[in-house]
């Protein structure tokens, strides 16, 4: 078991100005699942991904990450597992914008302490893999909205993590380029990647195998798709 959250709660702000997010959301994700998260705004679908992504913590509640307890780990503790184990895509691709693709996908090895030599043969396979060989000295900023998500794709996966998040990665895209990316997030799952993608759009949530649907902060429903 890759994920396990037990009655998870999250609460923002003081006494005289509580929201709550999250009412108690329990379940778990395996390896090599491909999973959405879907539910209307401010159903607490964002929230919970940052929770399983390490980039907040609950306020209440159990998060088993491969077993261990993540209130036991310090923020050092979790920022390593972090850049070890996960990878992350954004809604807004989150790439600096006056590097090249192969700057921007090898950036995380560099923090790594990856020697150039590896880092770059990495990069240079994963751009390959999503299909922009041709584009890989071109400025982020040169790039097509869909170009930029497959950029941001491979640069999430250039750590080779256990766990793929993605925030609403189609959210900024054309209908044509959003099919694409969520082609090679399919593609990835199939090569054993374990898949966890936060959206408000039913098409796009068909891809994944589960679908986890939130309402005000609880889990509505949770069903396999055949």
């Amino acid at each position: 078991m890759l994920i396990d959250v037990r009655n998870l709660i999250k609460v923002y702000g003081l006494e005289d100005s509580k929201t709550h997010a999250l009412h108690g959301v329990s379940f778990t994700i395996d390896n090599g699942d491909f999973v959405a998260i879907m539910g209307p705004s401010g159903s607490g679908k964002s929230t919970l991904l940052h929770i399983l992504s390490f980039l907040d913590r609950p306020s209440g509640g159990q998060y088993f990450f491969e077993g261990k307890a993540i209130e036991d780990l310090s923020d050092e503790d979790l920022a390593r597992v972090r850049n070890k184990k996960m990878g992350f895509v954004f809604q807004s691709f989150n790439l600096l914008p006056r590097r090249s693709v192969l700057d921007n996908v090898v950036l995380p090895l560099i923090y790594a302490n990856v020697g150039q030599r590896e880092r770059e043969n990495r990069a240079r396979s994963l751009i390959k893999d999503v299909g922009l060989e041709h584009r890989i000295f071109h400025l982020s900023n040169q790039l097509s909205g869909g170009e930029g998500q497959r950029v941001a794709i491979a640069r999430a996966l250039v750590n080779e993590p256990t766990v793929i998040f993605a925030d609403e990665p189609t959210g900024n895209l054309d209908s044509i380029s959003g099919r694409q990316v969520m082609t090679l997030l399919e593609q990835l799952h199939d090569r054993g990647h374990t898949v966890v993608f936060v959206t408000h759009d039913q098409m796009i949530a068909d891809h994944a195998k589960r679908i986890i649907r939130l309402r005000d902060g609880r889990i509505e429903s949770d069903s396999i798709i055949k």
